[in-house]
């Protein structure tokens, strides 16, 4: 359901599944799956937060997702 009148939002139904990216016919196995990059100026906050890669902290320390708990600084 987008919202027609504002066009401010876009609302799913409880369960859908949700898939940003440019395959149009992917089939999603999580409640959002984005393909491609992802950028916020705000918190991101959640009970679990997974990443194939290193996720930056702001300025230069990034956290090794290899050890799980290594914060290196300089990045």
């Amino acid at each position: 359901l987008l919202d027609h009148e504002t066009g401010n939002r876009a609302v799913f139904g409880n369960g859908t599944k949700v898939h940003i990216g440019n395959n149009n016919n992917a089939l999603p196995e999580q409640e959002l799956e984005v393909d491609g990059h992802v950028s916020a100026s705000g918190n991101i906050t959640g009970s679990d937060i997974y990443s194939s890669g290193r996720i930056y902290e702001a300025g230069s320390s990034v956290i090794d997702h290899a050890t799980a708990m290594a914060i290196v600084f300089g990045g």
